[in-house]
Order: structure tokens, then C-alpha cells, then sequence
């Protein structure tokens, strides 16, 4: 969790560096993974059901990208690939691809049709980084 905690707590966006990149990028992802998983059992315990899904992630989506910028303000691509990282794959990953198996249970079913496809756009993008990293240091 201190690993987490530090590599979000950096206004760096490791243009030399591939594996800060990479470290950092992957602790957005798993933060807004864990954001999204709390919140929605959260709402759960105190509402008998799931919350509905594009309202959850708004939520999520906008008091992340408030807490980028007032906390570390506009940085271009880094702001927004935290960003992505965080609340669009992240935390939508939960929101999007479990669903209830009925209203009221809290037993979830998966579309495991997408997680593949889910996957290989966050694997790509962080790839793409990673490299781009490599290819500017060498």
C-alpha cells in the first residue's frame, strides 16, 4: 500500500524513466480497481442493491479528476493518462464488466466476452508507454 501511496503521490510523469512509468500507471489502475469494488459494496450494504452503474462511475470519473487537478493541477498527458488509468480503466473495469444476478443479491456474474478485449486495451496503452519510455532513454 506505501508503494501505492508514493507513486500517486508524484507529479512525474517518468518520461525517462519506463518502469516508474509503469509502476505508477499500475497503481492508478489498481487504486481505482479497489475505489470502485469499496464504493459499490458500500452502496450495497446500505441500499439492498448495486448503484446504478454510469452513475457510480461519473461519480468516481469526476471526484478523480477533481483531486488530479487541485492536487496536483494540469500537467497534459500525465494528468490525463492518470486519469484514464484510474477512473476509465480502473475503476470501470469493476462497474462494467460484473453485473447482478438479481436485484438484491450480491452475487455478480462477469461478461467474459470483454475481458479480453478490456484487457488488451489497458495492456496496449501502458505497452505503448512503456515503450515509448524505452525507445527516448536508448
Amino acid at each position: 500500500m506505501k508503494v501505492i501511496a508514493v507513486e500517486l503521490s508524484k507529479a512525474d510523469a517518468y518520461r525517462d524513466d519506463w518502469y516508474g512509468y509503469a509502476r505508477n500507471q499500475l497503481a492508478h489502475f489498481a487504486l481505482g480497481v479497489t475505489t470502485a469494488s469499496i464504493l459499490s459494496q458500500m452502496y450495497f450494504i446500505v441500499m439492498g442493491e448495486f448503484a446504478h452503474k454510469v452513475g457510480l462511475w461519473l461519480i468516481i470519473a469526476a471526484g478523480y479528476a477533481a483531486f488530479e487537478l487541485i492536487y496536483q493541477g494540469w500537467r497534459g498527458r500525465d494528468t490525463l493518462e492518470d486519469w484514464l488509468f484510474f477512473a476509465f480503466y480502473g475503476a470501470g473495469l469493476p462497474i462494467f464488466l460484473f453485473h447482478e444476478v438479481e436485484v438484491g443479491s450480491p452475487a455478480l456474474v462477469i461478461n467474459s466476452q470483454m475481458v479480453i478485449p478490456v484487457f488488451g486495451v489497458v495492456f496496449c496503452h501502458l505497452a505503448g508507454g512503456i515503450l515509448s519510455r524505452i525507445q527516448r532513454t536508448n
